[in-house]
């Protein structure tokens, strides 16, 4: 943490969550470089969940954080 900014940290919500709703992080750890296998393991936990997304939304969310 640098002048109260987190950085080089991976962030990962639960889907449809809200930013008013101050929602919890499912996963929150860094530096990225070192964590890449457990927030590949939390992703792929979190697509798991049930979740009012359609499963097209759902494979575009998973496409679209892959490409990040």
């Amino acid at each position: 943490m640098q002048r109260g900014f987190y950085w080089d940290d991976a962030i990962l919500y639960a889907p449809r969550s809200r930013w008013e709703d101050a929602p919890a992080a499912f996963f929150w750890s860094g530096p990225v470089y070192h964590i890449i296998p457990d927030l590949e393991k939390s992703l792929t936990e979190l697509t798991k969940l049930p979740s009012p997304h359609t499963e097209q939304e759902t494979d575009k969310a998973i496409s679209y954080s892959a490409r990040q």
